[in-house]
């Protein structure tokens, strides 16, 4: 079927590093195929931000994103979301603490806890980034409708919630 938007709008094809098939039965893998190679061009992308711009790794960027999205939480909390443990919580809270981008202060309600939340700084920096990501994002899909993007964002959301609610196991007795 030919492409009917106007030359000035249309968005060059861009080819995957991988074959997508396109056979009827075919599709759930070239829809995976696609969706693995933007995951992995934005984790890229994360990764050279993280260390050109602050100079910090793939872990304390996570923290900076989750912190960023999700607000201040306990190094527990924090180490459950980003999946690694106690100790390495407090290893990557310091060191977000000494590049100012996060600091720890007392548990509102219970003096035995700190709470771990982003400096004014690195709101600024979750924030910025966010905005980029925003923009690649909005350059990307201009050429789609508004309804289209929300359906778009409405399969993308369910996906997200179905990929945090499933088990880590791939195989039985594992």
């Amino acid at each position: 079927m030919p492409d009917r938007r106007p030359a000035a709008r249309r968005t060059p094809r861009v080819d995957l590093p991988v074959e997508i098939p396109v056979e009827a039965d075919q599709r759930p893998h070239a829809l995976a195929a696609a969706l693995r190679h933007v995951v992995l061009a934005s984790e890229r992308w994360r990764l050279r931000v993280a260390r050109t711009s602050l100079g910090v790794g793939a872990t304390e960027m996570m923290a900076v994103a989750t912190l960023g999205a999700e607000g201040s939480q306990t190094p527990s909390q924090l180490a459950a979301r980003l999946q690694i443990t106690t100790p390495s919580v407090s290893e990557l809270i310091d060191r977000l603490e000494r590049a100012g981008l996060a600091g720890r202060t007392p548990h509102p309600h219970d003096r035995r806890k700190t709470v771990v939340g982003l400096s004014q700084d690195g709101r600024r920096y979750a924030r910025t980034v966010l905005a980029r990501y925003a923009d690649m994002i909005d350059r990307a899909t201009r050429d789609l409708d508004d309804r289209t993007r929300d359906e778009l964002a409405q399969v993308l959301g369910e996906l997200g919630a179905a990929l945090d609610g499933a088990s880590g196991t791939l195989f039985p007795g594992t």
